[in-house]
């Protein structure tokens, strides 16, 4: 890295002074170089660096290097600096959200692969691709909202699942790596996952689950663990978790399930599962949408309750 350079452009960031070729040359050099983030840490102008790395123009004030203390983030400005976990390093990600514990716990998010499902991509029909941050899913795909289907709960778009023709229902899956966004702390940790559901069809009950666990293995070796069901997953798992909520006609609208699961030291991958079934009749089973899907590390001052 030509460090002469990212100085210069440091200093002009600061005075809100770079030009839109500028910006695109600084962000880059923070993607490539771990002590250019490291130079972002110790200017204390991580947090709307983070935001604008994401998004078309920051959405809070620029601090300036003589600012006492970083402003407050507004809710989607952090969201958006844990779009870019994937490739700031660990001590960049601390810093963009620096510890709070008025509530004897802070959370911290992880990555998942397109969040949100904005991008628009095919996805592999099977349950698990060998490969973190791929959805994938028997009867899936990515689709916009409106029209015949219900607006996406966040963006344009959404994941659709399709009815399924015998059994408990389909899943649409995905995997996350864990060591690349753990916290360096020596508190207990668990992941929050939280996920929301809608029925095509308006006026009948609905079954939607929520299913999270943890695997020793890398990415590729959990992905064939799964032959028939989920109690494959399971048990092969290390720890393993799940929810299911079942509205009934007159609940309408979009439904969120969120669980939590701790996390082993030697956890090296996340699996999340969602499914969905309308119970009955094969002839009455219909697609579903999910959205608005993420996760977050959980740090609490104390152990969790046995």
């Amino acid at each position: 890295m030509n460090t002469a350079r990212f100085e210069e452009l440091l200093l002009a960031y600061e005075d809100d002074a770079l030009t839109p070729e500028e910006l695109a040359e600084f962000k880059q050099l923070l993607a490539s170089s771990p002590h250019a983030r490291q130079r972002l840490v110790e200017a204390g102008v991580t947090q709307s660096i983070a935001a604008g790395h994401v998004m078309s123009a920051p959405i809070i004030e620029m601090p300036k290097r003589n600012s006492s203390r970083w402003q407050q983030w507004r809710p989607l400005t952090a969201a958006a600096a844990g779009l870019v976990l994937g490739c700031f390093s660990t001590s960049l990600v601390w810093a963009m959200n620096p510890p709070s514990w008025a509530d004897g716990i802070r959370r911290m998010l992880l990555p998942l692969g397109n969040p949100g499902f904005e991008q628009q991509e095919p996805l592999p029909q099977v349950h698990l691709v060998p490969q973190a941050a791929q959805w994938s899913g028997l009867d899936t795909e990515i689709v916009e909202g409106g029209g015949e289907r219900p607006l996406a709960k966040e963006g344009r778009r959404m994941i659709r699942l399709g009815p399924a023709p015998e059994g408990k229902g389909y899943f649409a899956n995905v995997m996350a790596d864990l060591p690349g966004s753990r916290p360096q702390t020596d508190k207990p940790l668990q992941i929050e996952v939280t996920a929301s559901y809608h029925a095509s069809k308006a006026g009948q009950g609905e079954h939607y689950s929520l299913t999270a666990a943890t695997f020793a293995e890398t990415a590729a070796i959990v992905s064939t663990h799964w032959e028939n069901t989920w109690a494959d997953m399971r048990d092969a798992s290390l720890t393993s978790t799940g929810k299911a909520i079942f509205p009934t006609a007159v609940e309408s609208g979009w439904q969120t399930i969120t669980l939590r699961l701790d996390v082993p030291a030697q956890a090296r991958t996340l699996v999340i599962s969602m499914g969905s079934n309308t119970p009955g009749p094969i002839a009455g089973r219909t697609d579903h949408f999910m959205d608005d899907v993420h996760a977050a590390w959980v740090i609490s001052r104390k152990a969790p309750l046995p």
